[in-house]
Formats: C-alpha cells, structure tokens, sequence
C-alpha cells in the first residue's frame, strides 16, 4: 500500500518543497513534508479510510477543505496503491505597511495582530495571528480579504482597519495612548441535537437582523433565510463573514461583531434562527432529526465501479430554487473519494429535497434529486457514460517551442487588483489542476466540457472557454511577458460580449465590440441579434454555448448570421479568430 502525489503552486505548477502534509485515519493525525521537488510519499500502516485534511507552507494559502467537506478521501486495501495524487496551494497575497507613533516616527517592533479572519473558512484560519514590525517599523502581512487588524506597542494602539476593497497597501497604522485595545463582541452558545446532546463539527453562521425580511406575525422567521439575499451576498462580498464551527463539546463562538442584533442559525438549517444582540452568551440551538444518502457510482458500460470521484451535495430552498451567491456555499457540500467499490455516504442531511452531482475523470457527469426526511436513509446510483480523452500542447507564441510544466487548470473569472486576486486565489482550490505539461509541451484531459486555464511562469495564461473535441488536438499558444509587465489573460475569438436581447430571452445580443477586433472590422455593431454560428441557430442556446461556439483557435474562421434589429436586414460575416485580452 502506498501513497505518492505532489504539492505544486497554482501560480507557476511547480513543487513547493518543505510543505506539511496531513494524513488523518479515525481521528488519529499524521503529518509529512514534501521534499525538494514538492514530491511526498505515505505508506499507511494498516488497511482503512485515509482522509488528507490538509496541505500547508508559509508562502501559500492551505490546502484546507471548507467546513463540511470531507478533502481527498483514500480507501487502502492490500496491494492498493495511489500515485500521481496533486495538491494545488495559491501564493498569499501579501500587504506591507509601516506602524508610526503620534509624533510620525516609525515603531520598531510594533506589533500588528489579526482580530479576524475574514474570508476564510472558520476552520482554515491561519495558525498566525500576530506580525512584528521590524527595527524601521515596516511590517509584512498576508492579504487576507475582510480580516480585521490592529497595531499595538505597549498601552498604545491603533485604530482598527480592515483588509477590504479599499484598503491600499502599503498601509500605515498610527498608534495612540488614547485608542483602547480592541473588544469586539462575539455571540456564544452550544448545539445540541433533539436529546440535548451536544453536536461538534456543525457551521453556525450570523446575520445582521436588518437584513430580514418583514414579516407577518406567525411566519417562519427567516421565510426560508428571511433575508434579502441578493442584499446578503453583496454585503458578505465587502464585510467580514460572521460564520463559526462548534468544537468538540458542542460549543460556537462567532465574530467579531458589530454592536448590533444579528439572526444566528445553523447554517443549514436557517429555521433554527434566534436573534440575540452581540455580546449575548449561552445561546442554545437545537438541530434537526437528519437524515443520509448513500450512493454507488459504477460505469453504464460494464457496471464496474468507478473508484475515483468527486460530489457535490446542494439543498434546495422551500421555493423550490437552488440557494445562490454565498448564501448557497452555507446549503452546499462536496467530497473527493478514492473507493475501489464505488460507494460514498452523506449524513447529517436536514429534512428537505437535495440535488447531488457526481464527476469523475474519463466519464461524463450524473445528477440526480432526491427528497430527504427526518431519519430517512436515501439510496441513490450514478450510472457513468466514459468520455474520449482529450489531448494538447502548449508552446511558446512567439518561438514555437513546446513548454514544459505550464499548468491547465479549470477557468477562474478574471479579476484586478490585489484584494480581487487575494479573493480569487484564496478559493482556488475550488477550481482543482486537472494536467501538467510534459517535457514535449503535451498534456492529456479525460473530458473537454469544462472551460480551461493554461499558465505558466514568464507568460500571459490562456483562456480556453470553447468546447474541446474529442480526436482533435487542443493547441495553446502562450505569449511571453516583455519588460516587466504584469500577466493578462488572452484567448482565441472575434471581440463581442453579449448580453440577453431586452424581451427576448431566447435570443442574444451584441453588447460591446473590442476595439481593433475582427468583429468591429468586419461592421458588426453594439445592438445587432445573434441569429446563428456556423449556420447552426444561435436562439435559444445558453450563454456558455455561444461562447463555444464562437471563440476557438486564432487562425480559423467562424460565420456569424446576424440581425441589425430591423425587419429584414438580416447579414453573414466570416470572421478570423485571432488572439484577444481576455
């Protein structure tokens, strides 16, 4: 029995030496390090279910499974060998800043602590919480998106400054004898279950109860949440997330927080709501009966088991809707397992109907519904159609040359800025490394439905968001990056964003042309209907499918049939693909 697998950085695809590797088997942890070349290897001492919780260095934000997900499951038998396993960690973002007194004079070795995590997973919270300023007063912090920080230096301190959308590095933190320390309110309680036993490992969240819907006396108190979600999420975009998970005996401790009232609920299960004023302790909240899913996920073709394979577990709201923007991350659980029968369960499901997608490498994915009560046990099997391969390579734009190691990954909305690539990096490990160059700039996919990112150190990363066929090859030119410029990503396509036809939701509209593109040489205008690609009709296809089919390698052609928006003027082009920022 052995395990081997790699720990690579997001940004560049190579080893990261010296990083900490947890291994957990039925709550017994054991840890190793990567070597020189980011390589490790675990020999288990014993058949049985081997979790891997975690993946850590100083430079790099962990590998740390949100709450509620279960990391990279291995079921050991004898003879049973994993290799090729890769945990992918994203660089920290990091914010310098000088600490100065009331006379402007630099601080040595003033102190800068973190009061709060902000973004992070309550259970992924850096292990660090106090940075020292050195003998100038300069300090270096990670970027945390929404943390809470506050200088110190003795009986002075500074104001308490976060970490958000307008904060600009470097900072300067300014202490003052009459600033007090910081007392930010927590709320505190226990959950228990419905025979008032207490529950650990189960996420508590608060929100504030001005977010709340009004109601009417008798109704459920959040009307399923009873907030304003698209309120709620765009204010959890640019405020601290107030979510906490209980410990070993039950117990939650949940803030920082503002001097107000907040709704607290087990995030789950938002029924369970009681609204309290921070500060309040010996809050009490009682889950639910529960129930579980059990499932076998086997080949269509032949009924073997498929023994390698991610879920995903989303609850859907009384309204019969999936749960959006964060608010959904709260009603959301995945899992990757490694279970040469093929089998998987899911517990402590509060009563309600639930959506459960399931993915594996080299087969098509399955979704399936189910209604779940108090108690109940729900059986589910996922029968998997296998999928061609898909192969690529990836070469230099301006010389040729195949490049070795660049990294494809799926594709991460593009974003500016330092706190934005903070945000985006610090959710990386949902969008997991899916292949790595070899040495002749190839790679190989199991499937091509999902849209792609290739990088690599020293080049501008390409996006590839059209569909990859099965026997064709996927061809990835990456231009070098010259005198120091920042990276931008590029892809193959003519220059037109589209936006949904005002009345017409079937049909698509072009919203903007890229200066000097080829859509904008050829005369296409903002305004005009997208009325078929390649002769195939383009109304009612979704967005991602006329992304599809209209982007794809520079140097092909697409024809594009559009409509000017009056009766009868209908057009063709034929367009050249060419290379576009993204």
């Amino acid at each position: 029995m052995l395990l081997q697998g790699r720990v690579v950085s997001a940004q560049t695809g190579l080893g990261i030496p010296a990083a900490t590797i947890v291994v957990l088997r039925q709550g017994r942890a054991e840890s190793l390090q990567s070597n020189a070349d980011g390589d490790f290897e675990f020999v288990p001492s014993m058949p049985g279910d081997y979790v891997i919780v975690g993946a850590s260095h100083p430079d790099f934000h962990p590998f740390a499974p949100a709450h509620g997900n279960d990391g990279l499951n291995l079921r050991f038998e004898p003879g049973t060998s994993f290799e090729n396993i890769t945990l992918v960690l994203a660089p920290l973002f990091f914010c310098d800043g000088v600490v100065k007194d009331e006379q402007e004079r630099p601080v040595p070795h003033a102190k800068v602590r973190f009061l709060s995590t902000g973004r992070w997973d309550p259970v992924s919270a850096p292990s660090q919480r106090i940075f020292e300023a050195d003998e100038a007063g300069h300090f270096h912090i990670p970027l945390i998106p929404d943390a809470l920080i506050q200088a110190e230096f003795g009986q002075a301190h500074s104001k308490v400054e976060c970490l958000c959308l307008i904060t600009e590095c470097p900072l300067q933190l300014d202490l003052s004898n009459e600033t007090p320390a910081a007392n930010l309110p927590y709320i505190e309680g226990m959950v228990l279950d419905t025979q008032g036993n207490p529950i650990p490992d189960i996420r508590i969240s608060a929100t504030s109860a001005a977010l709340r819907r009004a109601r009417k006396d008798g109704d459920s108190p959040f009307n399923d949440g009873g907030i304003d979600e698209g309120q709620l999420s765009t204010l959890l975009e640019i405020w601290t997330r107030d979510e906490a998970v209980t410990d070993e005996g039950g117990h939650f401790a949940i803030g920082p927080l503002s001097n107000e009232s907040y709704d607290v609920f087990i995030s789950t299960a938002p029924e369970t709501a009681i609204t309290a004023m921070a500060g309040a302790k010996e809050i009490l909240l009682t889950l639910p009966e529960t129930g579980q899913v059990r499932g076998h996920v086997f080949s269509e073709e032949d009924d073997s088991p498929v023994a390698r394979f991610s879920f995903v577990v989303e609850k859907y709201r009384p309204n019969g809707e999936l749960a959006g923007g964060l608010l959904g991350d709260r009603f959301r659980q995945s899992s990757m397992l490694h279970d040469a029968s093929g089998y998987f369960e899911l517990r402590r499901l509060v009563p309600g109907k639930y959506r459960v997608h399931v993915e594996a490498l080299g087969f098509s994915s399955n979704t399936q519904t189910v209604e779940l009560g108090a108690r109940d046990t729900a059986q589910l099997s996922f029968a998997l159609k296998r999928t061609r391969a898909i192969h690529g390579i990836v070469t230099d734009a301006k010389t040729g040359r195949p490049l070795s190691g660049a990294i494809v990954t799926a594709w991460r909305s593009p974003l500016q800025g330092d706190w934005s690539d903070a945000v985006a990096m610090s959710s990386i490990n949902a969008h997991p490394l899916l292949a790595r160059t070899t040495k002749d700039g190839s790679f190989t996919l199991a499937s091509g439905d999902e849209p792609l990112w290739i990088s690599h150190e020293g080049y501008n990363p390409w996006v590839l968001r059209e569909r990859a066929q099965a026997g064709r090859i996927v061809r990835a030119m990456l231009s070098p990056l010259e005198n120091g410029q920042a990276p931008f990503e590029e892809y193959g396509g003519v220059g037109i964003a589209y936006a949904q036809a005002p009345g017409l939701d079937d049909t698509w509209q072009v919203q903007r042309v890229a200066p000097g593109s080829p859509a904008e040489r050829t005369g296409i205008n903002e305004g005009d209907m997208l009325l078929a690609i390649d002769d195939v009709s383009a109304i009612g296809m979704d967005m991602r499918e006329v992304s599809f089919q209209v982007r794809g390698e520079p140097g092909t052609l697409v024809r594009l049939r559009l409509s000017t928006g009056s009766p009868g003027r209908e057009y063709e082009v034929v367009l050249t693909r060419t290379r576009l920022p993204e």
